[in-house]
């Protein structure tokens, strides 16, 4: 791996940059089998390391595969003698208590160690980096380090029913996923980024960054027909993004949770959150035999001190929202589709509460007020049809100074 190539994806810390200058290229075991698996744990433990993760289906795979590449420095010092090559690049394979399925395979390379355990269709797969101090070539001192880049390839029709991925320092990228149904995704990372490209069909979605990045999710919607979404995404210091695409719920199905729910967090980035329903249900709605079956869907948007906005498109008139969009310091901006029909209130104490009407041609609807000032708007809407739907409640709130905005189309 050349030092141009390396520099691309290094953080942005001088020791960490002085370690990447004397990397060796990873040339050690790049391949690791998952056969039969439908539930996958892939954590990136401990470490002075920096990982991309990138989970895609292809063609040609038959099975899950996790693959391997990047740069490590090396395990020992070039410039103690008593070190020789074929000592510092060993490879360690050994084998663990089987207790079902294919037992447990650990591997250790220059530091890295990988480590699977298979109980049953249920594998984790384990990596961390064990770092010591060597010295650069001016006698310094340094931690060692490990540039990694681990693809998580996909048969395109996999039957696998959970994914989770978690990592210290990584970013974790998904792709061409749409022919997978998952009943969970779980991707966490403490500092770094989740991003999932295209669209991703999961009953039940969850992205965390725990300190600095961003989470965006392009396209979300649900893989079990009849099932409810549940999507959760924080970003403490970064922008989240969520895009959601929503089905009616088929509630006489044995589900704990009846509501579709969409939460989205951040600290002091921006929240974005926009829920549409799939264009091959707009039809279905009509239908009178599953009115009772649209469901109501929950969303929560919250930001410290970041913009908020959602724009939500409801499956029909009989579909109940509870929307809860909140900034500190920021602008909060809602638009609704109009079918919506219930309780709202939005306050904005310090700057300026605004409600913009339906402007659908040959909407019906109409806006009740039982408080109207500058800074704080309540009341009641009816639906397209005229009828007010109880159970309907939008709050938007914006604490210090920032202006609300709530927009009926």
């Amino acid at each position: 791996m050349s030092t141009e190539s390396k520099g691309q994806v290094s953080p942005d810390d001088d020791e960490f940059n002085r370690c990447v200058y004397n990397t060796l290229e990873y040339d050690g075991p790049s391949e690791f089998n998952l056969a039969d698996t439908k539930n996958l744990d892939f954590v990136v433990g401990s470490g002075n390391y920096d990982a991309n993760i990138y989970v895609y289906t292809a063609a040609d795979a038959n099975e899950p595969t996790i693959e391997i590449r990047g740069a490590v420095s090396p395990y020992y010092d070039d410039n103690d003698p008593m070190t020789s090559l074929a000592s510092r690049k060993k490879i360690i394979p050994k084998r663990g208590s089987r207790t079902g399925g294919r037992g447990e395979m650990n591997t250790v390379y220059q530091g890295l160690h990988f480590e699977t355990n298979r109980t049953g269709d249920h594998t984790t797969f384990f990596v961390w980096y064990e770092d010591h101090i060597l010295q650069d070539e001016w006698g310094m001192p340094y931690s060692t380090c490990a540039l990694l880049q681990m693809d998580l390839v996909l048969p395109p029709a996999v039957d696998l029913q959970r994914l989770s991925i978690h990592g210290n320092q990584v970013k974790i990228h998904t792709r061409d996923l749409k022919g997978i149904r998952f009943d969970t995704v779980s991707l966490s990372s403490k500092r770094g980024e989740i991003h999932v490209m295209d669209l991703i069909r999961a009953d039940t979605v969850v992205a965390k960054v725990e300190e600095k990045g961003d989470v965006t999710l392009e396209s979300v919607e649900v893989a079990t027909t009849g099932a409810v979404l549940e999507i959760a995404a924080t970003a403490k210091k970064g922008d989240v993004l969520v895009n959601a695409l929503i089905s009616p719920a088929d509630l006489s199905r044995e589900m704990d949770q009846k509501d579709s729910k969409i939460v989205a967090i951040s600290q002091t980035g921006t929240v974005q959150v926009n829920v549409h329903a799939k264009p091959s249900e707009r039809s279905l709605v009509e239908d009178q035999s599953i009115r009772s079956s649209l469901g109501s869907l929950w969303v929560v948007a919250q930001s410290e001190s970041g913009q908020v906005q959602t724009q939500i498109s409801l499956l029909g008139k009989d579909q109940n929202l509870r929307l809860q969009g909140e900034s500190k310091t920021g602008k909060v901006t809602s638009i609704i589709s109009d079918e919506f029909s219930g309780r709202f209130n939005i306050e904005a104490p310090l700057g300026i509460a605004m409600i913009e009407t339906a402007t659908k041609p040959g909407s019906s609807s109409q806006i009740i007020y039982e408080k109207e000032l500058v800074t704080t708007k309540a009341g009641t809407k009816s639906g397209q049809d005229g009828k007010e739907i109880h159970g309907g409640q939008v709050e938007l709130r914006s604490r210090f100074g920032g202006s609300v905005f709530l927009g009926f189309v």
